[in-house]
């Protein structure tokens, strides 16, 4: 988990998709050295131990989720997000946060404030802020966001677009590492039909 600079200076990795391993982790390193041993092909090949590992997968997810789709990177992964909930929804409303990055495929840049001007957002996505950076405390910070959340909503609504997801990371990275105060994902997304929204946290 540690990075050095040239000068020998050393610092924690704490937000490079490593932190819990650690960088070139042996025993990481063992088992993908082990695995391409095996076999080097991709996943629509369905060799024993990507299925077992699925099956493994599925035992931890709700009763309802009953398949998996082994993705390459996060751009992937979200553009898959997407198709799944629009086509579910047949609507093609995006809620993200106002600095939010979910990728570099066509799909994704076009849900991803971060990347600026130079990526034209789709009319089809609206901005929420969060509570940190608008100085919210945080006893207010579920319904601060939801309110934004709800006027998004009645806003693609009202424009004939429809909601298809609520797309977010769950620490808000890419707008400054907001860590969530208790509850505050819960407060709304369990609610269904009855009162929350679709959505899609990675």
């Amino acid at each position: 988990m540690w990075l050095y600079d040239p000068d020998g200076r050393r610092y924690l990795d704490f937000y490079n998709n490593v932190p819990s391993l650690g960088h070139c982790n042996p025993e990481i390193n063992a088992a993908m050295a082990e695995q391409a041993s095996r076999i080097s092909a991709n996943t629509r090949y369905l060799e024993p131990r990507l299925v077992d590992y699925a099956e493994r997968l599925v035992t931890t997810f709700p009763e309802q989720l009953n398949r998996v789709v082994f993705t390459c990177t996060g751009s992937e992964s979200n553009d898959l997000a997407l198709r799944i909930a629009r086509l579910t929804s047949g609507r093609e409303g995006v809620i993200v946060s106002s600095h939010a990055y979910h990728g570099t495929s066509a799909a994704t840049a076009m849900v991803s404030p971060n990347l600026g001007d130079a990526v034209n957002l789709s009319p089809a996505v609206r901005m929420v802020s969060l509570h940190g950076p608008a100085g919210i405390p945080e006893e207010k910070a579920a319904a601060f966001f939801e309110q934004q959340v709800r006027s998004a909503i009645a806003d693609l609504n009202r424009r004939g677009i429809g909601i298809a997801a609520l797309l977010f990371d769950s620490i808000f990275s890419s707008d400054g590492v907001w860590v969530e105060p208790a509850g505050f994902h819960r407060r709304r997304s369990q609610g269904g039909a009855r009162g929350g929204w679709p959505y899609h946290c990675r």
